[in-house]
């Protein structure tokens, strides 16, 4: 029989294909056989008659006839159907450090503006819609930053919408365009980018997934070590308050610390974000999935 090549139809090394209708079966040897059928689509019902013979001589023993309603089954042949089920969430922000700027925490996606170095602190709040058992993994945050009025604007119309893409690779599924960060190294007295991950040891993102007294612990004095303040402000503890009203949503917090990496020397990146100073805009795509 002449197969088609298709996704779902896979032989392994030792399997025997016959084009033959007949099949010996010597004594004692017992045999399983897998037939493929190429019919048209919609067929519901397949009928197969099979002869059985003694010997050589061709002696009739029997005729077995064989009905099977294929209705419900997928030819072999087809894309095969695939169940995906999402998981909507809702993202929250805040700009800023301390509790009234948890309180103030909105959808995204926000536009906030920020002054001082405690603006460089963004916090992300992730949950999902559905009391189900799901998990939250963060992965990294891409940070891009313009510091022009001219440069800002690009960004924010012309580039917006073409500097982050999917990526092929599994490990990482988003990742700033070719084209964008050609268009960015090309001016970097005015454009930066950077990829924030989770883990490094000098990591500018910490992740809070429960609030148990030791991950309460280590989010203040990562906030208290990044930013060199005495406290945070009631920053922590707002978002575990948060966390625990939500706690049937499995929620999870993100904060990032933009901006830490840039050079500093560069006069024309307000570090600091002071008034007198150009703006900087700084755009963040988080990288994070909703586990089930």
């Amino acid at each position: 029989m002449d197969l088609p090549a298709c996704d779902r139809l896979l032989f392994g090394d030792t399997t025997l294909v016959s084009e033959s209708n007949m099949l010996t079966v010597l004594p004692g040897q017992q045999l399983s056989v897998v037939s493929y059928w190429r019919v048209v689509a919609g067929v519901e019902i397949v009928k197969v008659l099979y002869t059985l013979l003694a010997d050589s001589d061709h002696v009739l023993v029997m005729d077995i006839g064989a009905v099977r309603n294929v209705s419900a089954l997928v030819a072999q042949c087809t894309p095969p159907v695939l169940g995906v089920v999402h998981q909507a969430v809702v993202v929250r922000v805040a700009f800023g450090m301390g509790r009234d700027e948890v309180h103030r925490m909105t959808p995204v996606p926000p536009e906030a503006p920020t002054r001082g170095e405690l603006g460089t602190l963004v916090t992300f709040l992730v949950q999902s819609t559905r009391a189900v058992h799901t998990s939250v993994a963060f992965s990294t945050v891409l940070a891009a930053y313009g510091n022009s009025p001219g440069m800002i604007a690009e960004m924010g119309s012309q580039w917006a919408s073409m500097m982050v893409a999917h990526s092929n690779d599994a490990r990482r599924s988003r990742d700033f365009t070719p084209g964008f960060k050609t268009w960015c190294l090309q001016r970097p007295a005015e454009c930066q980018y950077e990829y924030i991950r989770n883990g490094t040891k000098h990591s500018n993102m910490r992740i809070l997934l429960s609030c148990a007294a030791d991950a309460r612990r280590e989010a203040r004095r990562w906030l208290e070590t990044s930013f060199g303040v005495v406290h945070d402000g009631g920053h922590v503890e707002a978002l575990c308050d948060s966390m625990a009203e939500n706690a049937a949503y499995r929620p999870a917090a993100v904060m990032v610390n933009t901006m830490k990496f840039l050079y500093r020397g560069n006069r024309l990146w307000n570090i600091y974000q002071n008034f007198s100073a150009l703006d900087t805009k700084t755009f963040l795509w988080t990288d994070f999935s909703i586990l089930s």
